[in-house]
């Protein structure tokens, strides 16, 4: 009877260990970004902080990408949603501004004066959202990522903010 008890006792630890586990959505800051460059932006800040999902892999162009079903649900469960802007996922806009009454949704490139873009003539009055061709203007890019998981987690603003400087010493050196 003992035994049994023993075994019982280490099945139940056993599951329990094996489970699906809330802490990960109880303590950490649930992102969603929609392509690499930003969810790589959302993780550099982030940290362990975060946990990070993408909606658009390698090779996939934001352009023509539109928001499936299962790309829609994992935007809504969100605590902050990050994208490129200036149209990069042109498709996905109107998504982006509907979820901004309900979500804290924040394109990258708000922190990025508009006199450092180009804006060629074939973008047709757009300027061109691949700004993370040229590392200085990417940089700028960073601050914005760090005060949405400011405004989203209060109590990791210290750790945001240290990371995005890390980030964006990295980046100057790398440039």
């Amino acid at each position: 009877m003992k035994i049994c008890a023993v075994l019982l006792s280490a099945l139940v630890l056993l599951l329990a260990s094996c489970s699906p586990s809330n802490e990960v959505a109880q303590t950490h800051i649930r992102v969603t970004a929609t392509t690499s460059m930003v969810a790589d932006l959302a993780k550099s800040v982030g940290g362990d902080r975060v946990v990070v999902q993408g909606l658009m892999g390698p090779g996939v162009d934001p352009h023509l990408y539109k928001a499936t079903a299962s790309d829609v649900s994992k935007l809504q469960q969100a605590d902050v949603i990050f994208y490129s802007g200036l149209m990069l996922e042109g498709k996905m806009q109107e998504l982006f501004d509907k979820l901004k009454s309900s979500k804290k949704v924040f394109a990258v490139t708000d922190a990025v004066s508009r006199e450092k873009l180009l804006k060629p003539e074939q973008f047709a009055g757009h300027y061109d959202p691949h700004v993370w061709f040229e590392v200085p203007i990417w940089e700028l890019c960073v601050e914005t990522v760090v005060k949405g998981l400011s405004e989203t987690d209060p109590a990791g603003t210290a750790d945001y903010q240290k990371r995005g400087t890390e980030l964006r010493a990295k980046m100057k050196e790398l440039h």
